[in-house]
């Protein structure tokens, strides 16, 4: 069997291989029909050939997540109806077996361990958020699924036969639509078309020519990746556009640091307190900013912020920084005292003096307050305005810190 496989798949193998570099899947399809004289060896080939055949269906991959954010991202838009539907399946399982009146002995001991299986397997999947169990679970659920079909349609002596091919073609076309990955696609075609063509054997064939077999399921296997292909340029047009719409929502526009809407929602979600380090709230505001514009023009102006938001970049993590608005700014800090906070303000101050983009120098003024349980955010929101507004009023330059909600200015 392997040396006929191999004899027919080689040469089945070069011409497709050419029809599709020259974008002719339907002589592709012709000559797997015309040349492949079993659907053993149409396995076989199949498994060849698919990674070939998704070549000529390309996807630009150009875009700002990762890969591992689009998975979690298509996990979650198919947990539900992917879960709905393979409990429904495991239930039409046992309801076949269970009104079958061609099954003379009823479920096996193979069967009933298959049955098993694919219970355990979407149980893993539906309390698991790994995604690679999530994809390797998916095969693993269509091939055992096949399986328990194939033996089911063996134990009815003949009358199941015409069943199988249509649970194969079902199966292939609802894995094209929840797989995140075309090599999980191909991987479950051939699989599955393997596992099947193994237990039912000429069985698949009754009825049939052997040319007509192959051209039809050849022909479901390129409708069933394209579909696939096109699901997933789908979904990744939608994650990406909602990751852009995202950035867009979040960022500044001129500065690229964080807006004054996701930098507030860094307030309510920062993690409590921690191994000796607590959270401060730093309102910070550039001094003489509209002296600067009027003397320099707003060019220097966005040059200005632009500088002063890559130096808030620069800081050592953890540091949230934000544009709050104009020549205001946020940052949200965690450290462990107010004095290494001092010291890390007075270290930007120096970095400002220093920086002077498009010739000219700059400063800031920052109220500092410290979140401590049982203070609301807009408390210290509040505290740290006031403090920015006592450290223009002493000259600017300055830093000034909250304390219980109290402006006390440091010695």
């Amino acid at each position: 069997m392997v040396t006929a496989t191999i004899h027919h798949g080689l040469p089945v193998v070069c011409l497709l291989f050419h029809s599709v570099l020259m974008h002719w899947p339907q002589d592709a399809c012709c000559l797997l029909a015309a040349t492949v004289p079993s659907p053993t060896c149409f396995a076989a080939c199949l498994a060849v050939v698919c990674p070939l055949s998704c070549k000529a269906i390309t996807m630009n991959s150009n875009y700002k997540a990762t890969q591992a954010d689009f998975y979690h991202y298509m996990r979650g838009r198919l947990f539900k109806p992917v879960m709905f539907l393979e409990g429904a399946c495991i239930v039409f399982i046992i309801a076949s077996f269970l009104m079958n009146p061609y099954l003379a002995s009823g479920i096996s001991h193979v069967e009933a361990i298959l049955l098993a299986c694919i219970m355990l397997i979407s149980l893993a999947k539906a309390l698991s958020p790994s995604i690679l169990l999530w994809r390797v679970g998916t095969c693993l659920y269509s091939v055992v699924l096949i399986l328990i079909f194939a033996l089911e349609v063996q134990d009815m002596a003949g009358r199941g036969d015409p069943f199988i091919l249509p649970i194969l073609i079902s199966l292939w076309f609802y894995n094209a639509f929840v797989t995140p990955s075309k090599y999980d696609c191909l991987g479950i075609v051939c699989l599955t078309g393997t596992a099947a063509s193994y237990i039912s054997g000429q069985h698949l064939l009754q009825g049939v020519a052997p040319a007509l077999f192959a051209l039809l399921v050849f022909g479901v296997f390129v409708v069933a990746i394209t579909l696939n292909r096109t699901m997933l340029a789908m979904m990744y047009s939608m994650f990406f556009m909602q990751d852009e719409f995202r950035r867009l929502a979040e960022i500044d526009p001129l500065t690229r640091i964080a807006n004054r809407r996701s930098l507030f929602a860094h307030l309510d979600a920062r993690l409590p307190d921690s191994k000796g380090l607590h959270w401060y709230w730093v309102l910070i505001d550039l001094d003489d900013f509209k002296q600067i514009n009027d003397s320099h023009g707003h060019a220097a102006g966005d040059q200005v912020l632009v500088c002063f938001a890559d130096l808030l970049e620069r800081l050592s993590k953890p540091a949230c920084p934000g544009r709050i608005g104009g020549e205001e700014f946020g940052l949200l800090l965690c450290r462990a005292s107010l004095t290494e906070v001092g010291q890390l303000l007075e270290q930007l101050q120096t970095a400002a003096a220093e920086a002077r983009p498009g010739g000219v120098s700059f400063s800031f003024s920052a109220g500092v307050a410290a979140f401590s349980s049982g203070l609301a955010v807009s408390e210290v929101l509040r505290a740290a305005d006031q403090a920015m507004y006592e450290a223009k009023r002493l000259g600017k330059r300055q830093v000034v810190f909250a304390q219980n909600n109290a402006v006390t200015v440091p010695a």
